[in-house]
């Protein structure tokens, strides 16, 4: 039994060592994150650091090292600082409690240099290449899903900033087609604007930033990820009534139809949901009707999934107010469709 003692503290002893060689490693890698950061754009050396392209998780991508790095003799040569904000991304791809953690002030000091001197940064943007460009909005994203940290991206005035640059990439790949890094450059940008909107008193920032706009034209996106990203962060919006009646002005409602039309059930499903939300303003009503959207709406009915069918009788109801879509509605046969699923 002394044995056992002697080997269980040991153990003990081992891994609490390990664990604090861990903690040291971890605060040392985040003070050097930040002292990159903070270097300012004028003064920042992007070619620094070279590393095997075979080594790199990132470079399994051929397009994403061609617009990350410059070879030269079988290496690619990226910024130190691009290299640290991909480890960041890899450490804390599970954290939550950034606000939370023992190293929440250097957290806080990395997120606030992130803003400031490379987000709204308009000549670092300009030079970064691409690559670094989206470690920086991983980076962001990551540190977001702390609450905290989103009203700290509102004081810094970094929402009107993000919106800016998410209008820019969106147009360029509507526009152009698909350019280096832009699905996961508008995956993590509407992801974010998802989780400002999921908040009740922030959803004004995301609508003053204009970032609403640009979410319904991505609605046209050819990536499923992006689509999702959009549907997911204009329902948060469509929750509140101010923000609703500014969605509504645009033109979203054939968007909204052809995905309802055309479409996997994920996509159906959530833009079913906003849909049912934006029924609520008048034009929005008016508009479904003008783009014949009954036909589709009634097809939907014969659904199996719940969720997606209770969003379409919950527009059905709302569009049937109007006179003459009641009178579609029982012209399309409607009505027996209902009383079908009222049976069960």
């Amino acid at each position: 039994m002394p044995d056992q003692d002697k080997k269980v503290k040991t153990t003990e002893k081992s891994t609490d060592k390990k664990q604090q060689e861990i903690t040291i490693r971890d605060y040392s890698d985040l003070k050097r994150l930040r002292c990159l950061l903070n270097v300012q754009s004028s003064k920042q050396q992007l070619p620094a650091i070279n590393f095997d392209s075979a080594q790199n998780s990132m470079t399994k991508s051929e397009p994403a090292i061609r617009a990350g790095g410059h070879r030269a003799r079988g290496q690619w040569h990226e910024s130190t600082e691009a290299v640290e904000l991909e480890n960041f991304s890899i450490n804390y791809k599970n954290e939550r409690n950034f606000s939370k953690h023992p190293q929440r002030k250097l957290f806080q000091e990395i997120f606030t240099a992130l803003v400031k001197n490379r987000l709204i940064c308009r000549e670092w943007v300009n030079r970064a290449p691409s690559i670094h460009f989206l470690r920086v909005l991983i980076c962001l994203r990551l540190l977001m899903r702390d609450p905290c940290y989103q009203e700290i991206l509102h004081s810094l005035g970094g929402i009107e900033n993000l919106a800016q640059y998410m209008e820019i990439v969106a147009n360029e790949y509507l526009g152009y087609g698909e350019e280096q890094h832009t699905v996961d450059k508008l995956v993590n940008m509407t992801y974010i604007f998802q989780k400002l909107a999921a908040v009740k008193d922030q959803r004004e920032w995301v609508t003053t930033s204009g970032a609403h706009k640009t979410l319904v034209n991505l609605l046209g996106a050819r990536d499923t990820n992006v689509l999702l990203g959009s549907l997911l962060a204009l329902a948060s919006l469509a929750e509140s009534q101010e923000c609703r009646e500014k969605i509504s002005e645009l033109n979203i409602v054939e968007n909204l139809l052809m995905i309802l039309h055309e479409y996997d059930l994920l996509s159906k499903r959530l833009t079913a949901e906003l849909l049912r939300l934006l029924c609520a303003e008048p034009q929005v009503k008016e508009q479904v009707k003008l783009y014949e959207g009954i036909p589709v709406l009634l097809s939907l009915l014969h659904s199996d999934h719940l969720k997606l069918l209770w969003s379409i009788v919950w527009i059905l109801v709302q569009v049937c107010e109007d006179p003459e879509t009641s009178v579609e509605i029982r012209i399309w046969g409607g009505i027996k469709q209902l009383l079908h699923i009222l049976r069960g």
